[in-house]
């Protein structure tokens, strides 16, 4: 029992009093000393056991402060939230539970209220704080509850401590402004599949409202080829497990695809159970951008447009295995320009750029789509021709050493520049362990070009 309780029985023993409620009264509490006057000093600190009772089992602190103001009961709830015993707060004013910066003003609001008694029910709408015997203050929500007795108004207050709903309300809504202004969609779904939540992020990444989205199927963002493995990672998220974040493809509401980079984790409720799926899908568009130009970079010279020397080889690495798999014919063509150093000498690198320039525009000319141009290294260059023999091969060489011929590099105040390449064809043989013996004859042809005066067209000697 609390202090309180304790003082209320010392002194109903002392005094020899009853309380009760009177029915006639409209519940206005009374009390009497046996069969004489009621007593206006007990009613201070007198209670039957039955209202003290019903003060203890209340959930929250009460408090009860006659007209002026003063405190005349407490529970031990009231206790243990303000860390003071019910013989400290007794007789005490009830701005003692007060923080500093509105306990001067809570006289006046006091008197305005007295003035004017009302209930006022809990959480009200009101930014309250309680202030605790050591001067910490918290958060409170009161209730206010008037109640006219024989010895006149008093004011019952429910007080509850709301620091933990107050934290647990600032981390919700933390949670939520970071959602919010998340770059990321971040997207909830039960586990049937409807979809619960929706973020900005989302709506700018897959082109719904949340309006439209909350309540359709996830699977209106998956395509039908993905649909399975989708279904199988809900499986697991039903059954708790882990899924690891990985790449996919969803679908936009018109319909385009959009590569993300999505991490799912269950949603459970308060018992543990799963309830459903969070999924975060981070937008990998520019990352693919960037990873499809850094390919490029990496297979295409810059000056030329030529696929580089690596990729090349990679290439007709490939056309190999495809003849040898399914049979057909494939060639290689190498050819450089002739006298290519007296050009850059004469004329200046930059001309020497325009006419590798003019080269690879020629080339690209006479190729057909699936017919490759390879800049070797320096002012070499080579053709992958798919399905072509050697005689095809060298049809299209000649074609090319024609044209190179032709071509005139005007100049703003220099003369005009003309230059000739010498060109090697070698085609595919069962003797060739690979790509590297193919581009070998050829690269022999070329050399045997050179020595034949430059500006023509040698095949190699296994080219029927």
């Amino acid at each position: 029992m609390s202090v309180l309780g304790d003082l209320v029985n010392k002194h109903q023993q002392q005094e020899g009093l009853a309380w009760h409620m009177t029915a006639a009264g409209g519940g206005a509490i009374s009390s009497t000393r046996g069969h004489g006057e009621p007593s206006a000093a007990s009613s201070r600190l007198s209670a039957p056991q039955w209202f003290r009772a019903l003060l203890e089992s209340a959930p929250d602190a009460m408090v009860i402060i006659d007209a002026a103001g003063k405190i005349v009961l407490a529970n031990s709830q009231a206790e243990r939230l303000f860390g003071y015993s019910a013989l400290e707060l007794l007789e005490q004013p009830v701005e003692i539970l007060l923080p500093d910066p509105v306990r001067a003003l809570h006289a006046g609001h006091r008197a305005r209220f007295l003035a004017n008694p009302r209930v006022r029910a809990m959480g009200a709408g009101l930014e309250l704080f309680g202030r605790r015997k050591d001067g910490t203050r918290f958060p409170a929500e009161v209730s206010l509850s008037p109640v006219q007795t024989d010895q006149g108004l008093v004011v019952s207050s429910a007080i509850r401590d709301v620091s933990e709903r107050k934290r647990s309300e600032e981390a919700i809504a933390h949670l939520a402004a970071i959602v919010e202004s998340a770059q990321d969609a971040i997207i909830s779904n039960d586990l049937e599949g409807a979809i619960r939540s929706w973020n900005p992020a989302a709506e700018r990444m897959f082109g719904y409202s949340a309006h439209e989205a909350v309540g359709q199927d996830i699977r209106v963002l998956i395509p039908s080829e993905r649909e399975n493995a989708e279904r199988a990672h809900l499986e697991q998220i039903r059954h708790g497990e882990r899924v690891e974040p990985y790449e996919t493809v969803w679908r936009r509401k018109d319909g385009s695809l959009i590569d993300i980079w999505l991490t799912t984790s269950p949603l459970r409720d308060a018992r543990e159970s799963v309830v459903g799926t969070s999924s975060i899908a981070r937008d990998l568009t520019e990352r693919k951008e960037m990873e499809r130009r850094l390919r490029e970079q990496a297979r295409t010279d810059a000056l030329t447009g030529a696929v580089t020397r690596r990729y090349f080889r990679e290439l007709a690495q490939r056309e190999l295995a495809r003849v040898r798999r399914h049979g057909g014919a494939m060639s290689i063509v190498t050819l450089d320009v002739d006298h290519f150093k007296k050009i850059n000498d004469a004329h200046g690198h930059a001309v020497g750029d325009r006419v590798l320039q003019a080269l690879a525009g020629i080339c690209n000319g006479l190729l057909r789509g699936q017919d490759v141009l390879g800049r070797l290294g320096g002012d070499e260059f080579a053709l992958l021709l798919p399905d072509t023999d050697g005689a095809m091969a060298a049809k299209v060489a000649e074609r090319l050493r024609t044209a190179l011929a032709a071509v005139e590099l005007a100049g703003a105040a220099a003369p005009a520049v003309h230059f000739t390449a010498s060109i090697g064809v070698a085609a595919l043989s069962p003797d060739d362990a690979g790509i590297e013996e193919l581009l070998l004859r050829a690269d022999m042809a070329l050399y045997s070009a050179k020595r034949a005066g430059r500006n023509t067209v040698r095949i190699d000697r296994g080219v029927k």
